[in-house]
C-alpha cells in the first residue's frame, strides 16, 4: 500500500499538538490565578488575625514569665489558626469561581 502525503498533512498532524499546548496554557493560568485569589484572601485574614491577638493574652503570659517565642507559640498561633481557618471557605469558593 502506498503512503499518500497531502499538503496539509503537516496541519493536520500538527493540529492536535497545538490544542493540547493551548489547553494546558489555559489551564496553567487558570491555576496560577486561583491561586493568587486563595493567596491574598489567607493572608489579608491571617494578618488581620495577627493583628486582634487579644492583648491582655500577651501580658498575662509575659507576666507568667513567657519569652516573645513562647508567647508566639501558645497565644498568637492558636488565636490567628481561627482566622486562617475561617479564610479557607471564601478562599476556596473564590478560586473555583475564577
Amino acid at each position: 500500500m502506498e503512503r499518500k502525503e497531502f499538503p496539509e498533512g503537516s496541519l493536520i498532524i500538527d493540529a492536535p499538538a497545538k490544542v493540547v499546548r493551548q489547553l494546558a496554557l489555559e489551564t496553567l493560568e487558570g491555576l496560577r490565578r486561583s491561586a493568587s485569589y486563595m493567596f491574598f484572601v489567607v493572608f489579608f485574614n491571617t494578618f488581620e488575625g495577627t493583628r486582634v491577638v487579644d492583648r491582655d493574652q500577651i501580658a498575662a503570659s509575659r507576666l507568667l514569665g513567657a519569652n516573645s517565642w513562647t508567647v508566639t507559640r501558645t497565644v498568637v498561633i492558636p488565636s490567628t489558626l481561627a482566622w486562617v481557618f475561617a479564610s479557607l471557605t471564601p478562599a476556596v469558593s473564590f478560586a473555583l469561581i475564577g
